[in-house]
């Protein structure tokens, strides 16, 4: 290959996140739904009587979260949600965004709406 003596522009690559494969919810993942419920009511414009996760995915190399939750009548909610530190060191939970009218079996797929 010739040499043009022009450079090609910088793309910058993202690191390969790896999510974990599909698991059962834990008490931490009910405890970070608990904590993002009156956003995503917010988000959705609805008030919510059941809120329960059932299902999640993680990510490897960042705090993110897929989360399939469970609010009656047959519909779920996927949610994505990040982790962060606060400046004094505690934990921040940020929702990123809601995905409506999901199924049992619709598959929990990585999304981000926080861009």
């Amino acid at each position: 290959m010739a040499n043009t003596g022009k450079v090609a522009p910088y793309i910058p690559i993202d690191p390969v996140i790896i999510w974990t494969k599909v698991n059962f919810s834990t008490a931490a993942v009910h405890v970070i739904c608990d904590q993002v419920m009156l956003n995503v009511m917010k988000e959705t414009g609805k008030n919510y009587k059941e809120f329960k996760a059932v299902f999640y995915m993680k990510s490897d190399i960042y705090k993110n979260y897929v989360i399939k939750v469970y609010v009656g009548n047959e519909k779920y909610l996927h949610l994505s949600v990040g982790l962060s530190a606060s400046p004094s060191g505690e934990q921040v939970v940020i929702l990123k965004g809601v995905q409506k009218d999901h199924k049992w079996n619709d598959d929990l797929i990585p999304f981000n709406y926080e861009n």
